[in-house]
């Protein structure tokens, strides 16, 4: 019925613009009546298209919308703080630091100790957790797929990192005063090389994602486990250090946005500031880290 509305429509404008008398559409020929159709389809055609690309339109709109705000909402800034980054490591130190003198603990702990003894036998301890820890470390500086900040960012997380747990484990220690199994100290609790590898197994699943970040905490396991062996700190001891290594890694980033602004690091762009890092070990205590030098 709107076909045969527009196509009378049609021909009256025609007639009309024509000059000639509208005539009713009964008298109209076969061939006239064949051409206004032809051009009444167009038109139609052309109406179809019109309000298909007002839909295309709209649904572009609607998506743009969408990106618009799922983008936004991705881009809302995450608490910097979050309890899951500070459960697991806290539950940790809180565990080892029960087992210093709660009995059946420290039972639990003895038997560990003479079951990694029983099997050591007379073989030699394996004293390689120091080079095993130094070279993650550098390792993890070196390769790996790309990261999530620069590479001034990472030092900058890194160094604060060795800083918050060489402060830290130094007043801990000087509290606890544990005995290590093989009485060569006592500096048990926590165990410092069985952080730094957890430390660098952290800071490398943050920046490259949980494939390189699980190899790299499997290598820190390993190293605790030699700890063990070597008959160097109970079990306890690795699981202390072990969290007081990831914590070091949150709060360096937690006062990464502080540093960033302290040094001004958003606002340099000459190119001749910078930094050093170089890798230290200290004979006397078998401890290896790294000294951090800004040019700034």
């Amino acid at each position: 019925m709107k076909r045969w509305l527009l196509l009378i429509t049609v021909q009256a404008w025609a007639l009309a613009s024509m000059g000639q008398e509208v005539v009713p559409a009964d008298t109209v020929t076969a061939d006239s009546l064949t051409e206004m159709q032809i051009e009444v389809d167009s038109l139609l055609e052309a109406i179809a298209q019109a309000e298909e690309e007002e839909e295309l339109r709209a649904e572009v709109d609607s998506l743009i919308e969408s990106f618009a705000i799922a983008d936004f909402q991705k881009k809302k800034s995450k608490p910097l703080i979050r309890p899951q980054q500070i459960i697991i490591p806290a539950a940790m130190i809180a565990l080892g630091a029960v087992a210093v003198s709660n009995n059946r603990l420290c039972d639990m702990k003895y038997d560990v100790r003479d079951a990694f003894q029983r099997g050591r036998g007379n073989h030699r301890k394996a004293n390689v957790e120091t080079w095993v820890t130094l070279g993650t470390q550098l390792l993890t500086i070196a390769l790996g797929p790309k990261c999530k900040h620069d590479f001034v960012d990472r030092m900058f997380v890194k160094a604060t990192s060795y800083a918050l747990l060489y402060s830290t484990m130094s007043v801990v220690r000087a509290c606890v005063w544990e005995r290590r199994p093989d009485g060569s100290s006592n500096h048990s609790f926590p165990s410092f090389k069985t952080a730094n590898a957890f430390m660098a197994a952290e800071h490398t699943r943050i920046e490259r994602g949980w494939a390189w970040g699980m190899g790299v905490y499997t290598i820190a396991a390993g190293i605790g486990v030699l700890q063990m062996y070597n008959d160097k700190a109970y079990i306890n001891d690795i699981l202390a250090g072990a969290g007081m290594g990831i914590l070091a890694v949150h709060a360096a980033y937690w006062l990464l946005p502080l540093e960033r602004k302290l040094f001004r690091l958003d606002k340099i762009k000459d190119k001749t500031r910078g930094f050093l890092v170089m890798p230290t070990y200290e004979p006397t205590t078998r401890t290896a880290g790294f000294t951090f030098t800004a040019f700034l």
